[in-house]
This record gives C-alpha cells, sequence and structure tokens, in this order.
C-alpha cells in the first residue's frame, strides 16, 4: 500500500501524525506492506527526531524535494500567492508524484492511500491514481472544506476543486467522526453510501505502554493540583476566553491560588494573542504558556498532570482533537469543554466522563471547575479503561486493512 503522506518523522506536529506512523507499525498485521511517500526534512517548520525510532524497521520510506514557500521562495517576507496553492509545501507535488509512478512500476503496489491536512497529498494521490488506474482510500479526517473555510476564496476554490475530484475518484473516504462523514454524504448525494466510512483518531498502545512502564518509579505530583493542555489553541475554534474568566472568578472568590492551582498550555501556537488575555485578568502566576515538547516528553507530561483539558468550540461540532484519544489513555480526569451536542462531548461520554462543560459559557466551566476541586479524581471525570480500548491506533489500522482488501475482493 502507497502511503502519501507529508507530516511523518521527524516532523514536529500536533498528534495527527501519529496517525501515518501507526500505519506504517500496524498493516502487516492485515496483510500489507507500507511504502511511505512524504516531504524531505527540510521542509518541515520543526523537527523531532525522537520519533524516527518510531518507524518500524525496514519500512520503505522515500523523502521527496520539498520546499516551504513562505521561507525558501519568500523574498523579503514576500512571495506571489499562487505558489503557496494549495498549501506552502506544493512544491512536492511534482517531485512525489514522480516517486510514487517509480514505486508503482518497480513494487506490487496494489492500493494508494493519502491524508489530509495537506491538501497537496490528496493532488499527488489523485495524479497518481489517474496515471496507474490504481485503487485509491483517501483519508480525510475532517472535513476539507465548509462554507466559510479556507477563509481565503481563492484557497477555498482550490481546496473545493481538489475535495471534488478526490470524492469522485478514491474508492473509500475516510473522516474520523460520523458527523463528518453524514456532512460529506449530504454534499455529495450521488455518491454510494459506502464510500464514506469513519476510522476515529486514537492512541498507541505499544508507545503509551512503554512510556507508562518507564515513569511508573517515579513520584506522582503533588500540590499544587496541575492541569494541562497540549497543543495549539485556535483564537477562534478554541477561544480560551470564558475558560480565563471562570479561572479569574475562582480566584477572586480565593477558590484558587497559584500556590494550589496551576494551568499549563504547552504549544498553544498563538502565546502572543494568549498572554495578553492573561495579563488583563491578572492570571499569568496560574496559567503558564510553554513551548512544544517531543511526542514522548508530553505523553509523559499528560501522565504526570492531575487532570487534562480539551478545548473544542461550537464551530468545530463535527470534529474531534486527535490528542482526547490520548488522553483517555493516559487516565487522568479530562475537563472537556466542548458543546454537549457535538461529537468531541459525545465521546467523552461514552469512555465514561459524565460531566462536561460549554467552552463559551462562563458559569458551566466554573461549575466544572469546581467540580473538580471538590474531589479531583472524581470518576465522572475519568474515562473506564474498557471503553477506552476501543480506541487504540491499531484497531483503526486493521479496518483500513480490512477496507482495502474489499477493495481488490480478497479475505
Amino acid at each position: 500500500m502507497l502511503l502519501i503522506a507529508y507530516h511523518f518523522p521527524p516532523v514536529r506536529v500536533s498528534s495527527g501524525l501519529q496517525r501515518t506512523l501507526a500505519n506504517t507499525r500496524y498493516l502487516p498485521d492485515a496483510g500489507w506492506t507500507p511504502v511511505v511517500i512524504t516531504a524531505n526534512p527540510r521542509a518541515y517548520r520543526d523537527v523531532d527526531s525522537g520519533q524516527l525510532k518510531d518507524i518500524p524497521r525496514g519500512t520503505a520510506v522515500h523523502r521527496c524535494a520539498a520546499l516551504d514557500t513562505s521561507r525558501h521562495l519568500a523574498v523579503g517576507g514576500r512571495y506571489i500567492s499562487w505558489m503557496a496553492l494549495p498549501d506552502p509545501w506544493s512544491s512536492w507535488v511534482p517531485f512525489a508524484v514522480m516517486r510514487s509512478l517509480w514505486e508503482v512500476k518497480t513494487k506490487k503496489i496494489d492500493i494508494v492511500w493519502s491524508t489530509f491536512p495537506i491538501a497537496s497529498a490528496h493532488l499527488i494521490a489523485l495524479i497518481v491514481t489517474k496515471i496507474t488506474r490504481l485503487p485509491w482510500i483517501a483519508d480525510f479526517r475532517d472535513s476539507m472544506t465548509e462554507d466559510d473555510y479556507p477563509t481565503d476564496k481563492r484557497k477555498w476554490s482550490v481546496y473545493r476543486w481538489i475535495e471534488e475530484k478526490t470524492i469522485r475518484h478514491c474508492r473509500f473516504a475516510i473522516f474520523t467522526t460520523e458527523s463528518a462523514a453524514a456532512m460529506y454524504a449530504a454534499r455529495y448525494p450521488e455518491e454510494p453510501s459506502a464510500k464514506w466510512q469513519v476510522i476515529p483518531n486514537g492512541y498507541d498502545e505499544t508507545i503509551f505502554e512503554e512510556i507508562e512502564t518507564a515513569i511508573k518509579t517515579q513520584p506522582t505530583a503533588g500540590n499544587p493540583l496541575t492541569i494541562l493542555h497540549g497543543g495549539v489553541i485556535y483564537p477562534s475554534e478554541r477561544d480560551p476566553t470564558a475558560f480565563f474568566d471562570a479561572l479569574k472568578s475562582l480566584r477572586d472568590a480565593e477558590k484558587i491560588t497559584a500556590e494550589t492551582f496551576q494551568v499549563k498550555l504547552r504549544a498553544s501556537g498563538h502565546d502572543s494573542v494568549i498572554r495578553p488575555m492573561l495579563e488583563m485578568r491578572n492570571l499569568t502566576d496560574i496559567v503558564t504558556l510553554l513551548p512544544p515538547l517531543p511526542f514522548r516528553k508530553a505523553v509523559e507530561e499528560a501522565f504526570a498532570s492531575d487532570a487534562l483539558l480539551i478545548l473544542q468550540g461550537k464551530s468545530c461540532d463535527h470534529q474531534i482533537p486527535a490528542k482526547l484519544y490520548e488522553y483517555f489513555r493516559a487516565g487522568k480526569p479530562i475537563l472537556v469543554l466542548a458543546n454537549s451536542d457535538g461529537d468531541t462531548a459525545r465521546t467523552a461520554n461514552e469512555a465514561g466522563i459524565r460531566v462536561t462543560a460549554s467552552l463559551e459559557c462562563k458559569g458551566s466551566i466554573q461549575g466544572l471547575l469546581e467540580h473538580f476541586l471538590a474531589g479531583p479524581d472524581n470518576p465522572d471525570l475519568t474515562p473506564t479503561r474498557d471503553q477506552v480500548s476501543r480506541y487504540s491506533r491499531k484497531a483503526g489500522v486493521l479496518q483500513l486493512g480490512r477496507l482495502a482488501w474489499r477493495i481488490i475482493g480478497c479475505k
């Protein structure tokens, strides 16, 4: 199976990277040999060599020439906008297509798989499958376009064109939530219902077990109580305003202090936006903005925290942050700030987390925080292990393998 994915170790990005990495680890268990087409690390803004060891030995990984338009082709910080369409890394398209065609010619490639959120990966797969006539599984994960996304009109048009071509030509379109799959089924009603498939994100038990075993003898965290959010905080989709307002109210009521309660925002991606919000509320001694960590260190930090934080606004009701499943596996209380009707809160409920709050409602968030403070080990906030096990990465990859066998009419 040819795997076309821009993000692959040693790139340092959010948990979404683990989806492709898990394919290389577990596809052989489903009877498939993975061959990876990815970008040269030079194109990555941030790298972490630590996860290179997670690539199974013997896996064929082909790193194609690629540039980041905004860094490598800009003059005085400026560049021609069309050069960054469909994304700033589109320069890898011709090289990835040529390498893919060579792999198809020299190896027994039966199926092509490509993954978003880098749109050019689907474009590469489109070209390769049009030339070779190989079947194609398109992993969208989340929605590629919506009425107001991307916000740039020209980019939206290019994204929608790639999306439409991908939907028309792929055999299966995979999403991480039922709501996203239903959205696309309604958008493309002429496509067969069997095309829409759901494979949730998850956690890699092999990696988590290894880390958990290594840190078991370390002392557990004491006071102050520590809440961790790891990953990007988008100012609109994950607006922390109400959360910060709730913290300020608790502090004003002397229910929390800097000595008893701490919030870590790790790798927010928008520190310059968040810092003034904290300063305005006098929360800088309670909420700390921290730089990114390598993946394994980030998992260790989750295990060492007293609670983990999820932020998801109403506009993303049909999406689930990939980190939620990793938080499930950490076994810690999870403060889920998400719309009760959305997929994030619903999935948390199914995992045994019975109390959540709306990200947009200060009162709801304050109530959830007080509930946590009353009993940090409250089972209402902690996922149950028997429910969590179904979200292992291996289960998702085996499902992908079964879909691939369906295409070629075997097993």
